[in-house]
């Protein structure tokens, strides 16, 4: 009993600065997890739906504490009980995160409630723009399960909503196969969509649009979209009468961009 509260104190007097880090992730976590109603795992691994989830436990307490940050500013604009409605309420935060053979930012597993979220983003990639717009993309994933029983579904007003003819692609993960293509490029290359990796299926599309909608310095760019595209105009407003049938209530996604909702 002496020898390990000497211990502990010893430590303490060697590294103040860890241990004052470590308190302070798992004390802005607790406060998340209250404040959202959602429990927040980062000490551990914990195997998803389909075992494919490979990653390390977070050992960069900066990168982790700055993840806390980021997760506290974009579920704040989330009506109150989202997270419970969209089958989102258990956040798995990861370090170099890989699903089966492919590294990712994230994973959505709606049919466990959680969320595979990595601190240290995609090759390299962990500004708080990429991380922010990921946290809400993969968020959509599980609220179209908690809508529709389904993470594909095919929505024919969805797909009546874009250019005739248009016919979109095998699926988010065949981007993987060609990374050459500028995918994630938010430009609205087609009449319709945020971006190539829009076009690869109708999720995809739809949880584009709404990590642009929740992200405060996406605005601008969508705001221009809007004006000039009616195709998406339209899919936003679908999108967001959906999700407010399952909230009862209209969010950020709406208050925040008023130019894709009215007739300017």
């Amino acid at each position: 009993m002496r020898k390990s509260l000497f211990a502990g104190v010893l430590l303490q007097v060697l590294f103040p600065n860890l241990i004052s880090a470590q308190d302070k992730v798992r004390s802005y976590a607790n406060q998340l997890e209250k404040k959202f109603n959602i429990q927040i795992i980062y000490e551990k691994k914990v195997t998803d739906t389909w075992n494919g989830s490979r990653y390390d436990i977070p050992g960069n307490r900066k990168l982790l504490l700055n993840y806390l940050k980021i997760i506290d500013q974009e579920f704040s604009k989330y009506p109150a009980g989202y997270f419970q409605l969209a089958l989102a309420d258990i956040l798995i935060l990861t370090q170099n995160y890989h699903f089966q053979e492919n590294h990712q930012a994230a994973m959505p597993d709606p049919y466990g409630r959680r969320l595979y979220l990595a601190i240290d983003g995609h090759k390299n990639n962990y500004s708080t723009e990429y991380l922010s717009s990921v946290i809400h993309h993969e968020l959509q994933h599980n609220t179209e399960y908690a809508i529709w029983s389904s993470q594909y579904y095919k929505w024919d007003a969805w797909q009546n909503a874009n250019t005739e003819n248009f016919k979109y692609g095998p699926g988010g993960i065949s981007a993987y196969s060609d990374l050459n293509v500028d995918w994630g490029s938010r430009s609205n290359p087609l009449p319709g969509f945020i971006s190539l990796y829009s076009t690869l299926g109708q999720e995809e599309d739809r949880a584009e649009i709404m990590s642009m909608l929740m992200y405060n310095k996406a605005e601008a760019d969508l705001h221009a979209f809007c004006r000039k595209d009616p195709i998406l105009k339209k899919k936003i407003q679908l999108l967001s009468s959906k999700i407010e049938e399952l909230v009862e209530s209209s969010g950020f996604w709406r208050t925040a961009n008023q130019p894709c909702y009215t007739n300017e």
